[in-house]
């Protein structure tokens, strides 16, 4: 399975990132800093059937990175498998690559100039060509190449996305920036303590809508109020969803939503504000602390940003 934990401020969504596997290095979360506008923005997502990095995309001679590379792993190995890959995948895999010297990845991490990518041989850190920086993101499933001794993984190509969760991209023109990919689930996050806000609920379900992942929503932090089924019961008839349920796993309640997240195969993005409690939600599922968690702001219960790293 795969967990994704994309954080968002009170104005504007920001850049998602992901957590490892049990014994990952890597934990993930975002950071307020993600949330300043893009240099550019990125192709839009709306490329069904095309492989961003294939030969129909290759740049000019003296712009192409390396081809051969050594593959510098880290980690425990994890089967693609569990994380999602398929015979369609590798279908979509051979047709843009007829040859078979690539190895297939998941991006853990989108980190500019290069990707933290897991496969079956382990965790790579992988350099991303100039052509892609603008379009990998976190989930995408990439073909990285293997070669001599003394050189880098290098991320050959960027297979079609099935899904894409996405935000319109900064400035003024009217295309996508993509923020997450290939998920299969979107959880909506949001406090029942707080500021909590219908409306904000039903802002992150119209941006998830449009992605193609299963929306639900959990409303945590219920042990800190006296009856949280009048806004569960609130939140469904706002949102016209009935996968909506509210948990609290320092109190125990509602842990049976909470489990029912984790499935093997599949994806899921963990979508809201920060300080609703995206990351003890992944720490309890994956069993340990992948990412440390801190009180709320006394004076507004916001979220202090606590989990920066990618």
């Amino acid at each position: 399975r795969r967990w994704f934990s994309v954080g968002f401020s009170r104005e504007s969504a920001v850049a998602p990132c992901v957590t490892g596997p049990p014994d990952a290095s890597c934990t993930a979360d975002v950071d307020r800093r993600l949330s300043r506008p893009a240099r550019r923005p990125s192709p839009s997502h709306g490329s069904a059937g095309r492989a961003w990095g294939s030969r129909t995309h290759r740049p000019a001679a003296h712009q192409r990175a390396p081809t051969s590379c050594r593959l510098r792993t880290k980690g425990s190995p994890m089967s693609i498998h569990a994380l999602g890959y398929d015979a369609e995948w590798e279908r979509l895999r051979l047709a843009h690559t007829p040859d078979t010297d690539g190895t297939p990845g998941r991006v853990a991490a989108a980190l500019g100039f290069e990707a933290l990518v897991e496969h079956d041989e382990g965790r790579t850190r992988a350099l991303v060509p100039r052509r892609l920086r603008t379009h990998l993101v976190t989930g995408d499933w990439v073909v990285i190449t293997r070669g001599g001794p003394n050189e880098r993984a290098v991320v050959r190509l960027v297979l079609p996305r099935r899904t894409c969760l996405a935000r319109k991209a900064p400035g003024r023109g009217s295309g996508e920036q993509p923020l997450v990919a290939n998920v299969d689930r979107a959880v909506i996050v949001s406090a029942l303590v707080g500021d909590f806000s219908l409306r904000r609920i039903e802002r992150l379900l119209a941006l998830i809508a449009p992605s193609g992942a299963r929306p639900s929503i959990l409303l945590t932090k219920a042990g800190q109020v006296p009856d949280p089924s009048e806004r569960v019961e609130a939140t469904a008839r706002s949102t016209g969803l009935d996968d909506v349920a509210a948990v609290d796993v320092v109190d125990g309640m509602g842990l049976e939503h909470v489990a029912a997240l984790d499935q093997a195969g599949t994806s899921v993005a963990l979508v809201g504000s920060s300080g609703v409690g995206k990351t003890t939600l992944l720490n309890h599922l994956i069993g340990h602390g992948v990412g440390a968690t801190a009180p709320v702001r006394a004076h507004d219960a916001r979220g202090q940003h606590t989990t920066t790293r990618r």
